[in-house]
C-alpha cells in the first residue's frame, strides 16, 4: 500500500523505487537487530513499529524531493531537509526512547524499539535515497545529458546479456568453420556472410531502436570500394557489416585485442592501422584483389556530440593506392542510441545512408584539400539529414529525458505538452524568431529549439523557480534564450 502511495504521488517508477527502498532495508536492519539483542515483538511495539515505519516513509519521501528539487533549481537546500529529519528524529528518541529505563516490559520494549528503529529509518533515510538519486542523475560528479530509467537498464542489460551469449555462439562457429583444411576454398566468404547476417539480425532486434537503410544511388558494392563512414557510437561497426558480406575494416589496436570480439575480428580479415596505412596496404590489396572493399572512419575516433569531426587522409590516400573509388555512408542516430562514454541504451531511431559512387579519378594529388572538402561535403549532407529526421517528433523523447526526476510542475508540463498533437504544428512553423510569454518549465521551447534549428527561439517565464528548471536542462541548444520575465 505504501509503495502504491509512492507510485501515484511521484507518477514515477523509478522514484518510487528510490523512496520505498530505505523502507524496505530499514526493516531488514530493524529485524536483524531485534534478533541479535534478544528484542521480541508485543501488542504494544508492534503498534509503534508501525509509526516508526509511517516516520521512515516521510523522512524519504521528505529527502526525495529535496533531491528534486536541487536538480531542477540548483538551490542546495538538500541539508535543510536532512537537518529537519534529524530534528524529527531526536523528538521521537527524547519522547519515547527515554522509556529503555522503565521498570515495565513492555514500556522498556518501546523504548528500545524506538532506538533501534528511529536510528535505522533515519541512517537509511540520510544516505541511500541520496545515493540513488545520484547515480540516476550523475556520473563522475557531473549531470548526466540523459538521466537513467529502469527500462534503460533493463534495454542495456538486456542487450549486454544477449551480445555475451551472440560471442559465445560467434566464437563456437568461427572456431568450427576455420577447424582442419579450407577444401572449397571460400571459407572466408562464408565466415563473413556469417558476420553479415548476425549483423542484420542485431540491427533489426535492437531494443527501442528501429533501424533503417538507405540506398538512393542502388549501390551493389559488386566493384571493390573504399567506403568511408562517420563514426559516433561502438554501433556504427554493427552497421557496417550489416552492408554487404565482402568488406574488411581498418581497426584501432583496442578493437583487435578486445577480450569480446577481438578473436572475431581477427578471424574477418581485419587489420590494426596502429602503425600506419603502409604497415597494412599488402594485406589491403590482397583483399582488394579478391573482390572485398574497404572500410574506414576517417575521423579516427568516436564524435561526442554526433557532430562530423576532422578528416584524416590515410583513407583517401589508401582509396588512391589501391586504385578504389569512394562511398560515402552516413550514420544517423547511432550516437543518440548509445553516445560516447556512455553504456546505457536509449530509445533512438537509428538509419544509414549510402551515397553515391566518387569515381578515383577524381582524386587529385592535393590530399589535403580533398580531405577537407569531404569534411565538408560530410556536414552538409549529415545537415540535410538532420533536417529531414529531425522533427519534433523525433527530438520529443530527448526532451522527456531532460526533465525527468525534475519534480511535479515540469513532470506534469512534460505530459501536457509531449501528448498533445503539437508536433505537426512545430514542424511547420516559419523560420525566424519565436517569442514565448510564460513558458513554464521550457518543455514546449525546448522541443522547438531542438526541432528547428532555423528557428531563434526566447521563452520568458516569471516564476522564478519554473525559470530555473528551465535553464538547467543540460546541453540546451544555441538557438534557444531563456528570460526571467
Amino acid at each position: 500500500m505504501v509503495f502504491l502511495f509512492l507510485l501515484l504521488s511521484f507518477g514515477s517508477l523509478e522514484l518510487s523505487i528510490t523512496a520505498f527502498l530505505p523502507l524496505a532495508l530499514s526493516w531488514l536492519w530493524i529485524l536483524g537487530i531485534m534478533r541479535l539483542s534478544g528484542l521480541q515483538f508485543n501488542i504494544v511495539n508492534i503498534i509503534l513499529a508501525s509509526f516508526i515505519f509511517g516516520m521512515g516513509d516521510d523522512y524519504t519521501i521528505f529527502i526525495t524531493e529535496g533531491l528534486m528539487y536541487e536538480r531542477a533549481t540548483g538551490r542546495k537546500i538538500l541539508h535543510s531537509y536532512k537537518n529537519a529529519v534529524v530534528l524529527s528524529a531526536l523528538v521521537m528518541f527524547i519522547g519515547l526512547g527515554a522509556l529503555v529505563v522503565a521498570r515495565h516490559p513492555a514500556m522498556r520494549s518501546l523504548g528500545q524499539v524506538t532506538v533501534v528503529g528511529m536510528f535505522t529509518v533515519v541512517v537509511m533515510a540520510y544516505y541511500l535515497p541520496p545515493l540513488v538519486f545520484r547515480f540516476l542523475t550523475s556520473k563522475k560528479d557531473r549531470p548526466r545529458k540523459m538521466p537513467l530509467t529502469l527500462k534503460q537498464l533493463l534495454y542495456t542489460v538486456g542487450m549486454f546479456l544477449v551480445f555475451l551469449a551472440a560471442m559465445l555462439w560467434l566464437s563456437l562457429r568461427t572456431w568450427l568453420l576455420f577447424l582442419g583444411k579450407d577444401r572449397k576454398g571460400d571459407r572466408s566468404l562464408r565466415y563473413h556472410v556469417l558476420l553479415q547476417r548476425w549483423a542484420r539480425a542485431a540491427l533489426r532486434f535492437l531494443p527501442g531502436c528501429p533501424y533503417s537503410l538507405s540506398n538512393p544511388s542502388g549501390e551493389s558494392f559488386e566493384k571493390p570500394a573504399m567506403l568511408i563512414c562517420n563514426h559516433q557510437s561502438h554501433l556504427d561497426v554493427l552497421a557496417l557489416m550489416a552492408v554487404h558480406p565482402k568488406l574488411v575494416m581498418l581497426t584501432n589496436e583496442w578493437v583487435w585485442n578486445s577480450p569480446f570480439y577481438g578473436y572475431l575480428v581477427r578471424h574477418a580479415d581485419c587489420c590494426p592501422a596502429v602503425e600506419g596505412m603502409d604497415s597494412v596496404m599488402e594485406h589491403l590489396r590482397k583483399m582488394v584483389a579478391q573482390g572485398y572493399s574497404v572500410a574506414i572512419f576517417p575521423e579516427g575516433t568516436r564524435s561526442e556530440d554526433c557532430h562530423i569531426q576532422r578528416f584524416h587522409r590515410g583513407a583517401f590516400l589508401a582509396a588512391k593506392e589501391l586504385g578504389l573509388d569512394i562511398v560515402p555512408l552516413y550514420i544517423h542516430g547511432f550516437g543518440y542510441a548509445l553516445p560516447k562514454h556512455d553504456f546505457m541504451l536509449r530509445k533512438a531511431a537509428v538509419s544509414m545512408e549510402i551515397g553515391p559512387r566518387i569515381p578515383c579519378a577524381a582524386i587529385p594529388e592535393d590530399l589535403a584539400a580533398f580531405t577537407r572538402g569531404m569534411r565538408r561535403q560530410y556536414q552538409e549532407e549529415y545537415a540535410r539529414i538532420r533536417r529531414e529526421k529531425e522533427n519534433a517528433a523525433y527530438m520529443a523523447p530527448f526532451v522527456r529525458y531532460r526533465y525527468l526526476y525534475k519534480g511535479h510542475d515540469a513532470a506534469v508540463e512534460c505530459r501536457r505538452v509531449l501528448r498533445n498533437k503539437v508536433y505537426a504544428a512545430i514542424d511547420a512553423l516559419p523560420a525566424g524568431e519565436l517569442v514565448l510569454q510564460e513558458a513554464g518549465c521550457g518543455v514546449y521551447a525546448l522541443l522547438v529549439a531542438l526541432a528547428r534549428p532555423d528557428i531563434n527561439v526566447t521563452a520568458c517565464e516569471p516564476d522564478e523557480e519554473k525559470y530555473l528548471t528551465a535553464l538547467r536542462c543540460e546541453d540546451l541548444p544555441a538557438n534557444l534564450t531563456y528570460l526571467n520575465r
